[in-house]
């Protein structure tokens, strides 16, 4: 898959999003939705065939989408302390049943933006927290990499809110488990005027797949 036919994809399904999935036998000029369906978990399957098609040591790799990883049993408690924590990343790479890399996705900031910065830095801390420590995976036996990292990737600079700014990638590759690559720049992905102007990040797509070399081979 190529850095354009990724983008491709995405922007595909927002547009697909629009309409209903389901139409009826008759009187389908009645039918419309009034707000986008979300495609978030369309993108993590899309990125996860982007990762899995760069595999070239397939000997006990995995690519996980959407997985919920336990800490049950150890100790760990989550941030109010009530129950075993939990986490839930977009995807995960593991090789040999050891968790070595997480991603989540981000398909804009939106009206988190201003709070981006805390939640990386609280994800950092989390990372030091678990390295090293035993989990399950929908009930199976893994172990968190000392070297464990976690790459955000976000898809467009801009959220669908006028005026938008652009977050600053720097301050949030400065955290020692964290990476960020932003993949598109200009329109956002979803925009609805026809032929929106959106560029492609090859800089960044290109650091991404160098990284993705590191655990996929």
């Amino acid at each position: 898959m190529t850095h354009k036919e990724f983008i491709d994809e995405v922007r595909n399904e927002y547009i697909k999003a629009r309409k209903c999935i389901y139409l009826p036998k008759k009187n389908s000029e009645i039918l419309r939705r009034g707000t986008s369906r979300t495609i978030s978990a369309i993108a993590e399957d899309i990125f996860a065939a982007y990762c899995a098609e760069k595999a070239s040591d397939l000997n006990g790799l995995e690519i996980i989408a959407d997985p919920q990883i336990s800490f049950s049993g150890t100790g760990l408690r989550n941030v109010n302390d009530k129950k075993s924590l939990l986490i839930r990343p977009d995807i995960a790479i593991c090789r040999n049943k050891k968790v070595e890399c997480l991603f989540d996705l981000k398909m804009d900031l939106g009206y988190k933006r201003g709070l981006f910065l805390n939640g990386v830095k609280d994800r950092n801390e989390q990372l030091n927290l678990i390295k090293g420590y035993g989990a399950k995976i929908n009930g199976n036996p893994y172990v968190i990499s000392n070297q464990i990292e976690l790459i955000y990737i976000l898809l467009s600079e801009k959220n669908s809110a006028k005026g938008s700014h652009v977050i600053n990638m720097e301050s949030v590759k400065q955290f020692e488990n964290i990476n960020a690559f932003l993949l598109s720049n200009g329109a956002h992905l979803n925009a609805y005027h026809d032929n929106p102007i959106f560029k492609i990040n090859e800089n960044e797509f290109t650091e991404l797949d160098t990284l993705l070399e590191k655990y996929l081979s």
